[in-house]
């Protein structure tokens, strides 16, 4: 069953009109319900994720939806010209998955695990917050790797040592934003100058289902059973890209220097860390 109103229910029962429908607004806003015949209505998770995979795949081909992703990729384009035109430097490149894609798994929604999907299109795509917090994250690890200058070495009150990031030598508030001292001596925030691009699927992507295995349920519940092997894993599925899909990253930068910065740390960030959740895995 589904807990909505039936006119509701009976369209998303048409198949021919749902084909094209909101991939993302079934995800977000539908869960389907299952009451064992008890009266117990609970979601029948199992069921969940093998019902969201079918509806993706009666809509991911309709021609409406090809031609808008089309139409966003025509439009990230354009946008990237126009910024060619006044000397910035444009950066567009395609990458293909090596493993399975999950963004967003913390987001809201009626299931266990969570996903982002574009507002309007309703499909997976990886939003331009994501990649600019990965593409600063290996920024400063390269900071790390190639060494910081002894005279920026500082020492905190527990006598563990760092360097402030948002000093000017490590380039972070230049690209991405961040505090940093004006002419008083007074803290001022500062808009990073490289504009980072959500990244778009080159088509509308395969979904699979996957698989997390909690094994020590009952500990992280109560922390009363010792966690040990005689605990039942608990299976969780959900959603996520298939491997080998491709995606589009797209960004803009006011000259070399930035743009090199920029490429080096996006590279990084998606060759050796691994961009979404469980990338550890």
């Amino acid at each position: 069953m589904r807990p909505i109103n039936k006119k509701i229910d009976d369209l998303l029962k048409q198949n021919n009109n749902y084909t094209n429908g909101n991939f993302g607004l079934y995800f977000n806003k539908f869960v389907e319900i299952n009451d064992n015949g008890k009266d117990q209505f609970k979601p029948d998770k199992d069921y969940h994720y093998t019902n969201l995979k079918n509806k993706y795949d009666t809509i991911k081909n309709n021609n409406h939806l090809l031609n808008l992703l089309k139409q966003k990729h025509s439009d990230q384009k354009k946008y990237l010209e126009m910024y060619e035109k006044i000397s910035f430097k444009i950066y567009e490149q395609s990458f293909k998955l090596k493993s399975p894609l999950i963004v967003g798994i913390g987001e809201t929604n009626p299931g266990e695990v969570g996903m982002v999907f574009d507002r309007t299109l309703g499909i997976p795509y990886i939003p331009a917050s994501s990649i600019k917090g990965v593409t600063r994250f290996a920024h400063l690890l390269d900071l790390l790797k190639t060494g910081v200058p002894d005279d920026k070495i500082k020492t905190d009150k527990d006598g563990k040592k760092y360097f402030d990031r948002n000093e000017d030598w490590t380039k972070v508030v230049e690209l991405f934003g961040g505090d940093k001292k004006n002419n008083k001596g007074e803290k001022e925030s500062c808009m990073g100058q490289v504009i980072f691009l959500d990244a778009y699927p080159d088509k509308a992507p395969e979904l699979n289902i996957d698989i997390m295995n909690p094994h020590y349920v009952k500990y992280y519940e109560d922390k009363k059973t010792p966690p040990a092997d005689y605990c039942e894993p608990r299976p969780i599925k959900f959603l996520t890209v298939a491997k080998g899909e491709t995606f589009i990253f797209r960004f803009i930068a006011p000259n070399d220097d930035l743009f090199g910065y920029s490429k080096k740390a996006l590279e990084k960030a998606l060759f050796e860390e691994g961009i979404g959740a469980k990338t550890a895995v």
